[in-house]
């Protein structure tokens, strides 16, 4: 690779990673596994930004700047804090995972900075794959069940709750271009994406990212204030398809047998709140394995990822964590390329309120709903920082 020019190492870089920055965020819909998210990135990602990013002079900017800086700071005190956990043998797989985290947040920002990125059609081939992965993993699950059973998938996104972030996530990104169009033909593909999507976000019963989903469409109806003529065509459609449903299947009791309840998280967030108290400033320590029992029972993490961070990286831990979200919104856009990511990332910072463990960890279908849009995010950025220094 030293032997390179530094010419042919990028054109070489630029055209693998190019399309591994699409397989790999696609692969979290598509991929078998969690194996298999690790797979698409080393192939796609790793190895064409290993033949640029350690052979040049970092750049700050181009490599993310203050948000990279404090997103790498936090998941750097994390693997730190693994010195004061109860498996201080654990370094190597933080110190992988730093530098996993690493790749790719400043891997995409240099991508994007020296390639143009086609946002449009990356939205849209998102799309075309959550639909078609959609599709096959409801029959996959209602060829063998009846509906009321909470749908599994058969990919990355196999428990219920993942299903319903995962889809969820892209049917965000559907619905808010749907809006944003200005011919009704285009809104209203956008629009039955949508719709195909949200099928098993609602068949998962998951009460958490629904609630999200619904929070995040009202922002986006705020922010593009579409057509009222686009908005009563969706209106009307939605209730054709729905209210035959209503009337002849028992569909609405199934979906909404679950009712309201807290699913003890009340119990476990009391608890963990309690324990992280006891420890505020740095934490009780980073561990690979994270399940913990508290006084509430066995549980394999405190389904809330801001307080799981409180509890094991304390409060300097979180406000290196939020300090990267802060950074983030400080450049929120309602331009039609960012604002779906930035609509993305609410809806999943809302998700990792009731499911998740600490932002900082392995690679796994979880990335979705943070580092996912917000690489993609600080990536635009850079992107269009180069873009103005040019011109």
């Amino acid at each position: 690779m030293v032997l390179m020019s530094r010419a042919r190492r990028e054109q070489i870089a630029l055209s693998w990673a190019g399309w591994g920055v699409l397989l790999f965020v696609t692969s979290f819909i598509w991929s078998p596994s969690r194996d298999g998210l690790d797979v698409v990135f080393v192939l796609f990602l790793f190895l064409p930004l290993l033949l640029v990013l350690p052979w040049q002079k970092p750049s700050f900017n181009e490599y993310g700047g203050w948000i990279n800086l404090a997103a790498l700071g936090y998941a750097g005190f994390a693997t730190l804090a693994v010195s004061w956990g109860s498996q201080s043998g654990e370094w190597g797989y933080f110190v992988l995972h730093w530098f996993v985290l690493f790749f790719w947040l400043c891997g995409v920002c240099w991508v994007f900075s020296r390639q143009q990125p086609d946002m449009p059609r990356f939205f849209n081939i998102t799309v075309i794959i959550g639909v078609v992965v959609a599709i096959s993993a409801l029959i996959y699950c209602y060829s063998e069940n009846p509906l009321d059973y909470r749908m599994i998938g058969w990919s990355v996104a196999r428990y219920p709750i993942v299903v319903a972030q995962i889809f969820g996530s892209v049917a965000v990104i559907a619905y808010v271009l749907s809006l944003q169009q200005d011919q009704i033909k285009r809104s209203l593909v956008y629009f039955l994406a949508t719709l195909i999507l949200l099928l098993p976000l609602f068949f998962s019963q998951s009460r958490g990212p629904a609630l999200a989903f619904i929070v995040v469409i009202l922002a986006a109806l705020v922010f593009i204030r579409p057509s009222l003529k686009i908005l009563l065509i969706h209106a009307l459609i939605g209730v054709v398809l729905l209210l035959p449903v209503l009337l002849f299947t028992d569909l609405a009791q199934v979906l909404t047998q679950r009712g309201f309840s807290w699913s003890e998280r009340d119990n476990i967030w009391h608890d963990v709140w309690h324990l992280a108290w006891q420890t505020p400033w740095v934490g009780s320590g980073s561990l690979a394995d994270d399940h913990m029992t508290i006084p509430s029972g066995f549980f394999h993490h405190p389904h809330n990822a801001w307080l799981d961070i409180f509890y094991r990286n304390g409060l300097v831990g979180l406000a290196l964590a939020v300090t990267h979200l802060a950074l983030l919104l400080r450049w929120f856009s309602r331009d039609k390329i960012l604002l779906p990511l930035y609509l993305w990332l609410c809806f999943g910072c809302l998700c990792l309120f009731t499911d998740s463990r600490v932002l900082f960890w392995e690679l796994n279908a979880k990335w979705f709903l943070y580092w996912i849009p917000a690489g993609l995010i600080t990536a635009m950025l850079v992107s269009r920082n180069r873009q103005t220094q040019r011109s």
